[in-house]
């Protein structure tokens, strides 16, 4: 997915889901939802996966995500990779 949120959004827990209790991620996805400015999700089977594999496949989705925000990112902040888009981009080690 890619979501869009204000400038100086806080949503206490978003910085890092894997230090969240599970039961806390539903109330966080909520919170997202509730503030976002723009959601774009991109999904690739597991048909693709095999065709190009998961990296790239990982790669295509997140380019579906990004193409489906209703309103153009200003910069990207991505996970551990660099995608093929002309917005300006931030790869970040362990980002989900």
């Amino acid at each position: 997915a890619a979501v869009i949120l204000p400038k100086n959004c806080k949503i206490k827990g978003l910085n890092d889901s894997k230090k969240v209790p599970k039961k806390k991620h539903k109330e966080i996805y909520q919170e997202v939802l509730k503030q976002a400015i723009s959601v774009g999700i991109g999904i690739k089977d597991n048909q693709v996966i095999d065709e190009v594999n998961i990296y790239e496949a990982t790669k295509l989705a997140m380019l579906e995500a990004v193409g489906n925000l209703e309103v153009a990112p200003q910069h990207l902040l991505i996970d551990a990779m660099q995608l093929d888009v002309q917005v300006p981009q931030t790869s970040i080690i362990k980002g989900d």
